[in-house]
């Protein structure tokens, strides 16, 4: 055998070198895989190859420079570059340093692998590749390696059967094509390829269709069942699975180690994260769409999923709450809050709401929608209490495009607290406006809202900054506001302070210092003073439900 090692930093530009040609049955057998030139190297001092296939472009050592090494040091070992249609200057190096031969990662297929074969064994593997002929019996012309037909364009009817009926598009030919009297279930993959870019470059684009050949060589090799698959899309993909088991409880156990090896194979090759969804058990194929409905209703878990997961129908509890009947008690409760301005509690709400929503795992489009309408809906009822002020919130319409286009839980999180956010700040600009108080007064809140998070505001500098007398500033602010000036900027702080203790996971010590307090010793123990508990325990106990948050400043 023709000793060959992969070096390639894209974990499934190997898979696909190793899964598109059958290379032991030309005499070639791949020994060992490297992901840059510098673990190559290292391998090569236990494992030498005949035959180095190496991208051109990597980390730490490159292929060039891998290409070098092995000529100095290994001239018996051939190597063969892989490059990109734009890499012909690296490519010309590459021959310069000694690659006998290239492939375009662009264009790998079955057609250009038997090319490379046969100029390989023609040039330099001659004598090998008589000796393997000699073992087979095969003649020269026979050892020229033919492109294989193509697994999947053999059935090409089932799988045009099985589309067919899952779109609703039911003929007897259809029916006919997929009888086999055999029970079955549907099982849709969902990919999260975060690795790809949402504008691929030219190159990029190219090589996502090797993300298609992977994941279904990966089902390919790793099935034991009577099965049918297809890509439906590159994140996309169906199989269904014929139950040829003598009980349930035996198909399901084989099932699930499928499934499981499924989830760890496309994760070692591909990166990728995959929620798999599974239906019931069908015993008709004229059930099929409804098979399909349960897999695809369950794959949608990959929008709450950050690692692999499998869900199976019949061990799904179904929902235990309507969500838009949640929504209507939601917000019955808000027009009070909004009115108070308690941002606290309103905070406390949506982060209880998309906990449920996570806990249920509700479908994505139906959460966008109903996130949407919320945010739309309290808006509105804050412009109503408002309408009379001469402001406006700004315009949301990038929002509720980031909402729709959200992939993630996540993200729709992160949405609801940049509007929260907003209005919130909005609404303190207006409480200060809308006071009876005097212009000096006034100016000394907006000041205070403004720069609150400076740890160098104090009295002495806001009378400074609005050209008072500080103790007539003083004097004034009490009678104005029952409050003295350094309660009022500690509520402030403190109240600020909540608000990010409840929308972000940021540390003690960064809220501290994002609300003017450089040290988070002094914070904790002045929260404590003034709330009774540790600023991390009223995060935890109002996250958890055990205390309802209180109103802002």
């Amino acid at each position: 055998m023709i000793r060959v090692m992969l070096v390639d930093d894209e974990p499934f530009i190997r898979v696909a070198i190793k899964t598109l040609f059958n290379w032991e049955e030309h005499g070639f057998q791949i020994v060992s895989e490297a992901n840059n030139g510098e673990a190559a190297i290292l391998k090569l001092k236990y494992n030498q190859p005949d035959l180095i296939i190496t991208d051109i472009k990597m980390p730490i050592t490159d292929g060039i420079e891998l290409i070098k090494y092995v000529k100095a040091h290994y001239p018996q070992t051939k190597c063969v570059a892989l490059s990109n249609y734009d890499d012909f200057e690296l490519t010309r190096s590459a021959f310069v340093e000694g690659a006998v031969d290239y492939l375009l990662k662009n264009d790998l297929n079955t057609e250009n692998f038997a090319a490379l074969v046969c100029r390989l064994k023609k040039n330099f593997f001659g004598d090998t590749a008589a000796a393997q002929a000699g073992q087979t019996g095969k003649t020269d012309q026979e050892e020229i390696p033919e492109a294989k037909p193509n697994h999947f364009s053999q059935i090409d009817g089932k799988i045009s059967a099985i589309q067919s009926l899952i779109h609703g598009s039911q003929t007897e030919q259809s029916l006919q094509a997929l009888e086999e009297n055999l029970p079955y279930v549907i099982c849709k993959i969902s990919l999260d390829l975060g690795f790809i870019p949402s504008s691929p470059t030219e190159t990029a684009g190219r090589n996502l269709n090797l993300i298609k050949s992977t994941v279904l060589k990966i089902i390919s090799e790793i099935s034991e069942f009577k099965n049918f698959y297809y890509s439906d899309s590159l994140e996309q993909y169906i199989i269904m699975v014929y139950n040829t088991e003598h009980s349930d409880a035996l198909f399901f156990e084989k099932l699930d180690s499928f499934v499981q090896s499924l989830c760890s194979n496309i994760q070692m090759y591909l990166n990728a994260v995959a929620s798999i969804g599974v239906s019931e058990i069908k015993t008709s194929i004229a059930d099929l769409p409804a098979a399909y409905e349960q897999a695809s209703l369950l794959s949608q878990n990959l929008f709450y999923d950050s690692k692999s997961a499998m869900y199976y129908y019949h061990k799904t509890p179904k929902s235990s709450q309507d969500i838009s009947k949640m929504v209507s008690e939601y917000l019955k409760k808000l027009p009070n809050y909004v009115n108070e301005n308690n941002w606290d509690y309103i905070t406390e709400l949506m982060i209880q709401l998309c906990n449920i929503i996570k806990t249920e795992k509700y479908p994505p489009q139906k959460v966008k929608r109903l996130t949407t309408n919320l945010i739309f809906l309290l808006q509105e009822e804050i412009m109503h209490q408002q309408r009379n002020n001469g402001e406006s919130l700004p315009d949301n319409e990038a929002l509720f495009d980031q909402i729709a286009q959200a992939r993630k839980m996540t993200e729709i999180e992160d949405c609801i607290q940049q509007f929260l956010t907003q209005v919130k700040a909005k609404r303190d600009y207006w409480e200060t406006m809308s006071g009876n108080y005097s212009i000096i007064i006034n100016q000394t809140i907006e000041f205070l809202h403004q720069n609150f998070q400076n740890p160098n505001v104090n009295l002495s500098t806001v009378a400074k900054s609005i050209s008072v007398n500080q103790s007539y500033l003083s004097r004034l602010f009490f009678k104005e506001t029952g409050k003295h000036f350094n309660s009022y900027l500690t509520d402030l702080r403190l109240s600020a302070s909540k608000s990010l203790l409840l929308r972000t996971k940021e540390s003690i010590s960064a809220i501290a210092e994002k609300c003017g307090y450089n040290n988070s010793k002094y914070y904790i123990n002045l929260f404590k003073r003034t709330e009774g508990i540790t600023p991390n325990t009223y995060r935890n106990r109002v996250r958890g439900g055990e205390i309802q948050a209180e109103g802002t400043v």
